[in-house]
């Protein structure tokens, strides 16, 4: 049998004629400029956007147990210049090392080295949660509001310490947790392992920034 002609099948309402659009170079050279100024701009604005610092004005200071030891200094710095009555630390994850010998959470070998630094033991709280593999801040969100629905409490306020990109992902899940408790700012420190500003030429940098920014996405879209 020879080749059906394309008309023929046509004629049997098999295939239709479309006219198209195709882009000129004008249209091409306009949608690659969008491209690039996008680009530019995600690179240039996206560590500011999720390194969010938005404090209120709080008697309570909240820290999570991965808080980096450079944190510390400035997190003390804040507590004692704003004279917050308490610091929250959660967490719960093992201790390894010789350290396991002396305490039995991250949290509370963090409240040792704050209280090294002259804080009062009566003005730490911990608040215990439970070992996650993922999503530790959101878990230590749900262990806070626990603790504040359980315990009296007279704050209207509460700040929030975190490190860098992750602050914007942090604040949105502890005000989801805690909004209807308190009112939740955000305090962000600089991560001294890149350049806050040039986050691109650190291969640490990038890799803090791309994967907080998917983490924020995912955490927009699933929890």
């Amino acid at each position: 049998m020879g080749k059906v002609p394309i008309f023929y099948m046509a004629g049997l309402g098999l295939f239709k004629k479309k006219e198209i659009w195709v882009p000129t170079w004008k249209g091409v050279l306009l949608v690659t400029s969008l491209v690039l100024l996008l680009t530019f701009l995600f690179f240039l604005k996206i560590n500011s956007f999720l390194s969010m610092n938005r404090p209120v004005e709080a008697e309570v200071l909240l820290v999570d147990d991965w808080l980096p030891d450079f944190a510390i200094e400035e997190t003390l710095k804040e507590f004692n210049e704003k004279r917050y009555r308490k610091l929250i630390i959660t967490g719960g994850r093992k201790v390894y090392g010789w350290n396991a010998t002396k305490f039995e959470s991250s949290a509370e070998l963090l409240a040792a080295k704050i209280m090294e630094r002259g804080i009062d033991s009566s003005k730490i709280q911990l608040i215990k949660v439970s070992p996650s593999p993922s999503n530790r801040t959101n878990t230590s969100s749900i262990a806070t509001k626990a603790w504040l629905t359980t315990h009296p409490h007279d704050f209207k306020a509460i700040n929030i310490v975190s490190v860098g990109s992750h602050a914007r992902r942090s604040y949105y899940l502890f005000n989801k947790s805690l909004g209807e408790h308190c009112e939740v700012g955000i305090i962000s420190i600089n991560n001294i392992a890149y350049d806050q500003n040039k986050w691109w030429n650190s291969s640490y940098g990038v890799k803090e920034v791309i994967t907080e920014c998917l983490a924020y996405l995912y955490t927009l879209l699933f929890i």
